[in-house]
């Protein structure tokens, strides 16, 4: 069975990665909707993680639109969340399929539709870890 992620090591920092990633993002004629560094929103909290965990949202209007209009319930699911995390002193870039996440719908349409998109989202995951 395939993973429903796609997941690359990076040899840069976290924080790197993730301005990396924004860029590759706009190369696509993606657009960047929300960049979350969840480090730093527990922080404020009081809560300490000893990692990094940046999750950059993305989207495409185009599919959005195609998305919703197959199923309206999949807005749970949009826009499309990459993280960039460290462990250990390394760095992971992270994907969730859009095939295996629309795939829980019962709609295959959708799911076929979110396949459409893995290639570009998969080219900005490898263009951050460089």
């Amino acid at each position: 069975m395939a993973s429903s992620f796609y997941t690359v090591e990076s040899k840069l920092s976290a924080a790197d990665a993730a301005k990396r990633l924004q860029e590759a993002v706009l190369k696509e004629k993606y657009g960047v909707i929300d960049v979350l560094n969840l480090k730093q929103i527990m922080a404020g909290k009081g809560v300490t993680y000893d990692d990094e965990a940046i999750v950059v949202s993305v989207c495409e209007p185009n599919y959005a639109r195609k998305f919703l209009t197959l199923e309206n319930t999949v807005a749970s699911c949009l826009p499309c969340r990459i993280s960039v995390t460290s462990r250990r002193g390394k760095t992971y870039i992270s994907l969730p399929l859009p095939s295996a996440m629309f795939g829980l719908f019962s709609n295959g349409e959708l799911a076929k539709a979110g396949a459409e998109t893995e290639a570009a989202l998969k080219r900005m995951v490898d263009a951050a870890k460089a």
